[in-house]
């Protein structure tokens, strides 16, 4: 009997073990682009007599809390009249939505279509061939196709205009690898209706990459993370994953032949979430930023803790070091535009010299 007891409390220890395993790998930091070539799609069957839905989650070929599922191998088609259309591997329409009716839903770029947000698997590739066609891979596994036909693009503007604290490096030509670390800071005070959004992220006008914290999106009042892809049309961010207060986090994107890798990892627990993207966004010319994104947070008490991020590595494919300088702070433009002076006394940057470390002050501990 003893035996059997010390055999059962063994396999449940290494059950136990395998649920505390990191879900990406260090093979995820260097993610390649997929041969999308050996894809084809078929003909789409568009049945107009199918009654027009509303959705109030983003289209996902997960299972979960917040996420409209649809079957793996799931055809997306935006038209140009602001119709989604999916449709199954071989072509037969699922479901029909308006994006308008649909409900909005909170990202990183701000309130989009729940129809053009996506969440996908850690570990999945997005890989965009040319200006219309997206393939979302995992492993072998095809799990979406998106086609964009639409005329309604968000625009990615240079500076949000939802970036209250931020730090920018200057633009650069050729980067291979740029991560930070930080501490998940405390949570607000005062918990309301307030979104919040913490990353270091990589960016052009068009497109951004960025692994984020964020809380109070789908209404969770707690902290989370994932690696996210945004860009005027459709969205995608990997699984996310919990994160207590405390915790250190590392942001992590590298490239690879044409491909990034997006890692958000949490050092203390030892989890991490990772999203590839090919075809998307090159490696030159775009800005390193550090950044708080909030919404809803008029007054101190709805603002996390203040954050410092450090241990900056900034460098090309060779693994060369790059010169790191802040080149602005955007703060106090974007907060005396808004008016938000008056009932928000706590922010300010400070960066140290030569860019070891940003910190991002409010008026929380």
């Amino acid at each position: 009997m003893k035996r059997l007891k010390l055999i059962t409390m063994l396999l449940a220890l290494l059950v136990a073990a395998m649920v505390m395993v990191p879900m990406v790998s260090a093979a995820d930091d260097n993610r390649v682009a997929v041969d999308v070539s050996k894809f084809s799609t078929p003909q789409l069957n568009i049945d107009n007599s199918q009654e027009i839905v509303n959705i109030n989650a983003e289209l996902s070929p997960v299972k979960g809390d917040n996420v409209y599922t649809i079957p793996e191998g799931s055809i997306i088609d935006h038209s140009e009249e602001g119709i989604t259309r999916v449709f199954d591997s071989f072509g037969r329409q699922i479901i029909v939505m308006d994006d308008a009716r649909s409900s909005m839903v909170s990202t990183p770029n701000g309130m989009k279509p729940s129809t053009h947000v996506h969440e996908v698997p850690s570990g999945s590739m997005i890989t965009f061939d040319g200006e219309r066609t997206t393939y979302v891979t995992n492993g072998n596994r095809l799990l979406l196709t998106v086609i964009d036909n639409s005329q309604k693009k968000t625009p990615v503007p240079g500076l949000p205009d939802h970036w209250i604290e931020s730090a920018q490096m200057a633009s650069q030509q050729n980067i291979g690898r740029f991560s930070a670390n930080w501490n998940v800071p405390s949570e607000p005070p005062t918990e309301g209706s307030q979104v919040i959004y913490l990353f270091n992220s990589l960016r052009n006008s068009e497109k951004i990459i960025q692994p984020v914290l964020t809380w109070g999106r789908d209404s969770v009042q707690s902290w989370r993370g994932a690696g996210w892809a945004v860009s005027s049309s459709d969205e995608y961010h990997s699984t996310l994953i919990n994160v207590n207060v405390g915790d250190t986090i590392t942001g992590l994107m590298s490239y690879n032949s044409g491909a990034w890798s997006i890692t958000f990892s949490d050092t203390t627990t030892g989890g991490a979430t990772a999203l590839g993207i090919s075809g998307y966004l090159p490696n030159t010319n775009i800005y390193p930023d550090v950044v708080l994104e909030c919404y809803n947070t008029l007054g101190d008490a709805k603002l996390p803790g203040t954050t410092t991020f450090s241990s900056f590595v900034l460098q090309n494919p060779s693994g060369s070091s790059i010169t790191k300088s802040v080149t602005a702070d955007y703060r106090d433009y974007w907060i005396n535009l808004y008016g938000l002076t008056k009932s928000t006394s706590g922010l300010n940057v400070i960066s140290s010299y030569p860019y070891n470390s940003v910190t991002l002050h409010t008026a929380n501990p």
